[in-house]
C-alpha cells in the first residue's frame, strides 16, 4: 500500500502549528519551530515532487486542476 506522502506533511504541519499556537507559550521557541518546520515541509515537498507514486501523481494533478 503506497501512503501519499502529501497528506503526511500536512498533518505533521498541522501538529507543529497546533502546538505552537495551543501548547507552547515562548515566543522564540514557537519561531524556531515554525522557521525550521517550514523550511523541512518545502523541502520534503521538493523530495516527493521528484519521487512521486501513483497517489501522488493525481493529488498533484487535482493541485494544479484547482490553483
Amino acid at each position: 500500500m503506497k501512503v501519499n506522502r502529501f497528506y503526511t506533511l500536512f498533518a505533521l504541519w498541522a501538529i507543529l502549528l497546533g502546538y505552537c499556537v495551543f501548547i507552547s507559550t515562548n515566543v522564540y521557541v514557537n519561531a524556531f519551530l515554525l522557521f525550521f518546520g517550514f523550511l523541512f515541509l518545502v523541502c520534503g515537498f521538493a523530495y516527493i515532487d521528484e519521487n512521486k507514486n501513483e497517489k501522488e501523481e493525481k493529488f498533484s494533478e487535482k493541485l494544479e486542476n484547482i490553483f
